[in-house]
């Protein structure tokens, strides 16, 4: 059984611009009987963009889970920046840090409280994300502003939003905190047409920094991205066959943490 070694860029703070450089080298992925994909290596460097593509339960979103931290490879490894991590090492509860500091991931759950308002909701994220409160008003007022939330930041519960407006909300902790990757499934779900020119944006401008964006997507992706990208279909590494003997199941064994 190989590990999986996470590795962080050297400094959360630095929103200007990132040098960086993902590794995956060899990554699989098993469940039961079915490995959803085997032996995926690619290199990805500041300002690239990689679209993830394939049918429903190809492994998309389990990919950008392993990309996260949230989730552990069968075998492979994972590179980002050069602050390493082995998250097999079950000493530890939280096999996410160190590369939580240093990417989004907008999953399906879009991980907000419905009790709570627009704004309590970003105070909430922005007090986990930058784990402290400064410029925290600022931050989340901005944040706010850019998805186009806030006129019903202060008046409505996020229970009575429509499915759009949550999804801009999740999006705006793109804005709210710099990070240099950016792992978003199915980001424009909900979406009209004002909210793609807004998520254009967002990936045009994160890409000139420097940073990392890997899309898991159904949609077109010239619907909401311009410029050069990459497309990976996982349609092409799916396999169904027993595991090599002595693996073990990730679902026995994986720990899976979130803030």
């Amino acid at each position: 059984m190989e590990n999986l070694t996470v590795k962080a860029a050297n400094s959360v703070n630095d929103s200007a611009s990132y040098a960086l450089k993902l590794q995956v080298s060899d990554v699989s992925f098993w469940f039961d009987d079915t490995c959803l994909f085997t032996q995926l290596s690619l290199a990805l460097t500041s300002g690239d963009v990689l679209v993830l593509t394939g049918r429903n339960g190809s492994g998309k979103s389990t990919l950008l889970g392993i990309l996260s931290g949230l989730t552990c490879p069968s075998t492979g490894s994972v590179h980002l920046g050069q602050v390493s991590r082995d998250s097999r090492d079950h000493s530890t509860r939280h096999p996410l840090y160190p590369l939580s500091l240093w990417c989004h991931f907008i999953g399906h759950r879009h991980a907000l409280k419905d009790v709570l308002t627009p704004e309590e909701n970003l105070r909430f994220a922005y007090a986990c994300l930058q784990h402290g409160n400064h410029d925290q008003q600022n931050r989340v007022k901005a944040a706010l502003q850019a998805v186009g939330l806030e006129n019903v930041a202060h008046t409505l519960k996020t229970h009575h939003l429509s499915a759009g407006q949550k999804q801009r909300l999740a999006l705006a902790r793109l804005f709210m905190v710099q990070r240099p990757l950016w792992l978003l499934d199915e980001p424009t779900i909900g979406l009209d047409h004002s909210s793609y020119t807004m998520l254009r944006r967002a990936i045009k401008t994160h890409r000139e920094q420097g940073g990392i964006t890997i899309i898991a997507t159904h949609d077109t992706p010239t619907h909401f991205m311009e410029g050069f990208f990459t497309v990976l279909n996982l349609d092409d590494h799916n396999r169904h066959f027993p595991p090599p003997a002595g693996l073990f199941s990730m679902d026995e064994h994986a720990e899976v943490t979130s803030c």
